[in-house]
């Protein structure tokens, strides 16, 4: 059974999540993101990653429905985006394991003034 971690916010703009999730490979001693740095790491293989900025306003079920196997996690991802009380999320973050590792090792909620991510455990 394929495991997922997912985050949720809400961005600003889509500007603001774009620059947030853009990678650098100029230095290798340098985040590869600011996600990356945000969760205290340097490398993410973008590859085990899907990003998503969805501002119409539409329920979570649709907003969000076109990621990966969302039927497997929509349901109880809707219930703890609403304990948290997010109700307009925006962003979604999943994180995919690599044979049953994660490329975070300690996963983190981001407060920020221009954007707040909330990680939402795994899936």
């Amino acid at each position: 059974m394929l495991k997922c971690r997912i985050w949720s916010g809400i961005f600003k703009d889509g500007e603001i999540f774009e620059d947030y999730f853009k990678e650098q490979y100029e230095r290798e001693d340098k985040p590869i993101s600011k996600f990356a740095e945000g969760q205290g790491e340097i490398w993410l293989d973008h590859d085990f990653f899907e990003f998503g900025f969805e501002n119409h306003s539409t329920n979570l079920r649709d907003k969000f429905s076109q990621y990966s196997f969302s039927d497997d996690w929509t349901d109880e991802f809707q219930e703890r985006v609403k304990e948290i009380g997010v109700v307009n999320a925006n962003t979604i973050v999943i994180s995919v394991s690599d044979n049953g590792k994660f490329q975070i090792s300690v996963p983190k909620s981001i407060h920020h003034s221009e954007f707040t991510l909330h990680y939402l455990g795994e899936f």
